[in-house]
């Protein structure tokens, strides 16, 4: 792209170039795909591209932005800035993830839990909440930023136990691959091998992927412990 003039990318052919370049937010070529909606769409290129890369832009902003800015204000701020120039259909998703990531940033994983938590009780009832809710803990699990907090594994253990205890298949099956992924991490092989023993027999039973490498890997680090 440094090599053209960008109107050069104004066709249907050469603007898949803009489309798969991470174009940089307010760069030239971002303020002259924004400037140049109508033009751009009326030359046949794909809507999908055109607004895929307006809103690549933003959301790569933004993420940095989340993990840098020093107050919510500032995000919020930020977030606000950006809308002017696109908003997506997803926005309250994105804003929501966002304001996530800027909680983990700045440490204040207390906030960041009850959130997510907050999230997860309000799809109560519905299939979805035992697969959120696994996430969640599954998170704490898989982030650095985590490493080392017994109080957070503690927490993730009670997500796991409630989990289970649910009357639903599902609940058992999440529970049982959050709970074995949890002792794991304490170290307790004789309860992760009992919990991924219980979800691999009823994950087996509903038809689920025991053959997935998110499964094996479990299961030989639990091995090797």
């Amino acid at each position: 792209m440094s090599k053209l003039p960008v109107k050069k990318f104004a066709n249907k052919d050469m603007f898949k170039v803009i489309a798969n370049s991470n174009v940089d937010y307010n760069s030239e070529a971002y303020q002259y795909v924004l400037k140049n909606k109508e033009t751009l769409l009326s030359k046949e290129i794909d809507s999908t591209q055109y607004f895929g890369v307006i809103s690549g832009a933003i959301r790569n902003y933004l993420e940095n932005k989340a993990e840098t800015v020093e107050t919510l204000d500032e995000l919020k701020a930020e977030i606000e800035k950006c809308k002017k120039d696109y908003a997506s259909p997803y926005q309250e998703v994105i804003e929501q993830r966002l304001t996530y990531t800027y909680y983990l940033s700045q440490k204040d994983f207390d906030t960041w839990f009850n959130l997510k938590l907050e999230e997860a009780n309000k799809q109560k009832g519905e299939q979805s909440y035992v697969y959120t809710v696994h996430d969640i803990g599954d998170e704490v699990l898989r982030n650095p930023k985590f490493e080392g907090s017994k109080a957070f594994i503690d927490r993730v253990l009670k997500l796991g136990h409630e989990l289970y205890e649910l009357e639903d298949n599902s609940g058992i099956i999440m529970g049982g691959f959050l709970l074995a992924k949890t002792y794991l991490r304490a170290k307790n092989k004789e309860e992760a091998l009992k919990y991924f023993n219980i979800f691999f027999e009823e994950n087996k039973k509903s038809g689920g992927n025991n053959d997935h490498p998110s499964v094996s890997s479990v299961l030989n680090a639990i091995e090797i412990l």
